[in-house]
């Protein structure tokens, strides 16, 4: 059932790498991603555990490749596979 609880969640922030979860539900989430894709995991989990999530906002200024940025076409392939994966196992 929290399955189907977590459908049509919206978050926009979830690649910024500035989450606060209390450490007890942190805990909870049995994190195996790395890199990039911790990202997703953490959101997917927090929403699959009924998690409420509150967005605040932040100043922010896209990079430029030149910059820095760092993510490309392929990170965002990897977010997927992450996400998909927390679907499938529940989180």
């Amino acid at each position: 059932m929290a399955l189907a609880a977590s459908l049509n969640r919206w978050a926009t922030g979830v690649m910024t790498c500035q989450k606060l979860v209390a450490t007890q539900l942190y805990r909870q989430l049995a994190v195996k991603e790395d890199g990039f894709g911790i990202e997703p995991e953490v959101a997917a989990g927090l929403v699959l555990r009924g998690a409420r999530i509150h967005e605040v906002p932040v100043p922010y200024r896209a990079r430029r490749r030149e910059e820095g940025k760092t993510l490309t076409a392929l990170d965002g392939l990897r977010i997927l596979r992450t996400l998909l994966h927390c679907r499938l196992r529940g989180g």
